[in-house]
This record gives C-alpha cells, sequence and structure tokens, in this order.
C-alpha cells in the first residue's frame, strides 16, 4: 500500500465530521467518565479499591459494548461515502495508481483513523483520571497507583477487536451508495450484538468483539479467541471483497 495514498486519503478527510468526529468522540466520552466521578466517585469507589481501576475501567464499558462499535460502522460509511458523492469513484480510478491500492488504502485510512480515535481515548482517560486525583485527593488515590500496563493492552485489544467489524461495514459502505443503509446494517449488528451477549457462538459474531474483550478481559489471559477470529475474518473479507471489487463499474 503506498504511502502516499494513505497521505492523500487523509488529506481528503482532513476536513471532514469524520475527523472531527474522531478526535471529539473520544474526548467526550472521557469528559462524561470524569463528571461522573468528580460528582459521584464517594459512591462509585469502595474502600479498598483502586480508585484508578475503577475509573479507567468505567471509561472502557462505557463504550466498548456499544458506542465502539457504533464509531467504527459510522466512521466507515462516512469515509466511503466521499467517493460515492459527485462521482469520486470515477475520479480516483482514472489516478495512476492499481485499483488494489486504491482499495487498501481506503481500508486503511479508516482504521488508521480507528487506531488514532482509540490512542486519543486511553490519552484523554489518563488525562482526566490525573485531573481527578488532583481535585479530589479525598478519593483515596494517593494510596495507590494505575496498571498502566494493563491499561495500554486493554485498549490494543479492543482494537483489535474491531478489525473485524471494520472490514464487514467496509465492505457494505463500498457496495452501498446510501450510507444510511450501510449505517443501518451496521446498527442492527450492534444491537444483535447487545442482545446475544450469552450466545454461545457469540465469538464468531464480530458486532460483539468489542464487548467480549472487555467483558474477559479479566477472566482470561492472552488474546483471546474472538480476537484471533478478528484478524482472521479481516484478512478473509479483504480478500473477498477485492475478488468482486476489482471489476465493479462506476456508472
Amino acid at each position: 500500500m503506498s504511502q502516499n495514498m494513505i497521505a492523500i486519503e487523509f488529506k481528503k478527510i482532513k476536513h471532514t465530521p469524520a475527523l472531527w468526529i474522531s478526535v471529539l468522540a473520544p474526548l467526550f466520552l472521557a469528559l462524561m467518565v470524569f463528571l461522573i466521578y468528580f460528582f459521584q466517585g464517594d459512591k462509585l469507589i469502595r474502600q479498598g479499591m483502586n480508585p484508578y481501576d475503577s475509573f479507567l475501567s468505567m471509561g472502557w464499558n462505557n463504550s466498548a459494548f456499544f458506542l465502539i462499535p457504533l464509531f467504527v460502522v459510522i466512521l466507515n460509511s462516512m469515509i466511503i461515502n466521499i467517493e460515492h458523492a459527485n462521482g469520486g469513484w470515477k475520479m480516483l480510478l482514472t489516478a495512476p495508481v492499481s485499483r488494489l491500492t486504491i482499495y487498501l488504502s481506503k481500508w486503511g485510512i479508516i482504521n488508521l483513523v480507528s487506531f488514532i480515535t482509540h490512542v486519543l481515548f486511553v490519552i484523554f482517560l489518563l488525562l482526566f483520571v490525573y485531573l481527578l486525583s488532583w481535585l479530589k485527593p479525598d478519593l483515596g488515590f494517593a494510596d495507590y497507583s494505575p496498571d498502566l500496563q494493563r491499561f495500554f493492552w486493554w485498549g490494543l485489544k479492543i482494537f483489535i477487536a474491531t478489525l473485524a467489524l471494520s472490514t464487514l461495514q467496509f465492505q457494505f459502505s463500498l457496495w452501498m451508495k446510501n450510507n444510511f443503509k450501510s449505517i443501518g446494517i451496521g446498527l442492527m449488528g450492534v444491537i444483535a450484538g447487545l442482545i446475544l451477549t450469552n450466545w454461545e457462538h457469540i465469538n464468531y459474531f464480530p458486532y460483539a468483539y468489542t464487548g467480549l474483550s472487555f467483558s474477559l478481559f479479566n477472566t482470561e489471559s492472552g488474546v483471546l479467541l474472538h480476537e484471533y477470529l478478528s484478524l482472521a475474518y479481516t484478512a478473509v473479507l479483504l480478500v473477498i471483497g477485492w475478488f468482486f471489487w476489482r471489476r465493479k463499474q462506476f456508472t
């Protein structure tokens, strides 16, 4: 995949709502957790509980099951819709680069932005928890320290869990000019993932993967089955999607 193409794709989205949402969404979510603990921290942090772990865990808990997968659904639709509007695909395909490069660069920029959003969420949560420890020392922060290795590993695992969902939505968005259709499919998938949480075969349903990475983090170590499957689904969906997309005609 050409680095120049990734740079071009980034320039395309630089002034679009997709990039602003990618920055503001993690900031807003982290701020909400901060405000909850600022006003209700004494009720949420029990005696003997590490306040850092409580805060950071709530940050992921509030987002992993619904907000992160929904964000990935919307991100795919918004970025791909740039090309669907005003005959963008026709213009893009006249560029002196291969279709494969265009295909992979689109997928790459979506997941690069998603990764940046995850990193920003980690940074914002840490900034707000340290601010809270300074403003609310009575919550017991002085007696503990955050488990940063665990926290960063948590974020990486949840990002890995988004890849299958993102690649699936990438395919829907490529083929559906109406972005509300692809968002609608994604939303139904995310809701289904919430409903089917206790289903015995939930490991094979990509829309539930981020919630699984959060909920199973403390019960199993290392990379989980659904995270391996997320990587496998990603590879398979990219190959199958390319097989059909390489011959697609744009009218």
